[in-house]
């Protein structure tokens, strides 16, 4: 997202009782908007009694978060001063020992991204703790907050535009048709095809998503395999024309993501490609 007007802003909101500000798109990130209305409120104590506080803070805690250990800094006091003035809990990092890497020869890794919660969470769930998950595309890895599962349940047939991504989409779809044998009247024959037709998809979305997401793992947990070893020894030409081209492949899986996610949503206002997956999950499931 290059621009966003109060044309835009209009379409998505209308005009009275609002204010909005944007971050412009920088490559596959950013493209943030917020919009807020006017009217004012006001929040209770006990509405901020559970905190959680997460993201890139662009600093270390201890010269041992860097694998180039170094002196203690000011930015270094002033989080570790930030997180013990707000009785804040440094959550213990599983999966990883970093959570940035600046992807060059002369290599640097520090864990600058972290989840602190309130005491009153850990009251709640003791075994809560944060899980470093493999960074395919970014210089930073995600940060899963484990507490417990979710599942949205079966959802109802609806054509995804991401299927039409397979080249050998449409020629499947066709070879089915033609070898539907129905009888009967015009409308009864194509009402079952119809229904036919569905229930082929149905099986082979089945398969391609088992088969894409056991790939998408697949490489997951070579990047995480390559990335511990970069830990400890930087990586050769072989191993980083590896994790590029693994990058590549994963980048193509997500892509897809995006275009599913992004028809689910009805966001049509935004672009494919900023990297919002999670934004057009997340209105997905709010319908």
């Amino acid at each position: 997202m290059e621009e966003v007007s109060e044309l835009l802003i209009n379409k998505m909101w209308g005009r009275l009782n609002r204010q909005w500000v944007a971050m412009k798109a920088r490559g596959s990130a950013g493209g943030i908007i917020v919009i807020w209305t006017e009217n004012p409120f006001t929040m209770e104590a006990n509405d901020i009694d559970r905190l959680i506080v997460g993201g890139d803070f662009n600093t270390i805690r201890y010269p041992e978060e860097k694998n180039v250990v170094g002196r203690v800094t000011t930015s270094m006091r002033r989080l570790s001063d930030f997180i013990l003035g707000g009785e804040l809990i440094d959550l213990l990092l599983e999966g990883a020992r970093y959570t940035w890497t600046n992807n060059q020869e002369n290599l640097i890794l520090s864990w600058l991204d972290r989840i602190l919660i309130s005491t009153e969470w850990e009251e709640k769930f003791p075994r809560i703790f944060q899980r470093a998950l493999p960074r395919p595309i970014s210089d930073h890895n995600l940060l899963l907050l484990e507490l417990s599962d979710f599942s949205a349940g079966p959802r109802p047939f609806k054509m995804d535009m991401s299927w039409c991504e397979d080249k050998g989409f449409d020629g499947k779809v066709k070879n089915w048709w033609e070898a539907m044998n129905v009888t009967g009247w015009k409308g009864f024959i194509l009402g079952q095809k119809i229904k036919q037709l569905k229930l082929n998809i149905r099986e082979w979305v089945k398969q391609e998503n088992s088969s894409r997401e056991l790939r998408k793992s697949e490489i997951l947990l070579k990047l995480q395999e390559l990335d511990r070893l970069e830990e400890s020894n930087p990586l050769g030409n072989v191993e980083r024309q590896q994790r590029a081209d693994l990058k590549i492949e994963y980048e193509e899986y997500i892509r897809r993501d995006e275009i599913s996610w992004r028809q689910k949503s009805r966001a049509i206002w935004l672009k494919e490609g900023d990297g919002n997956t999670k934004f057009f999950h997340r209105m997905a499931n709010a319908r």
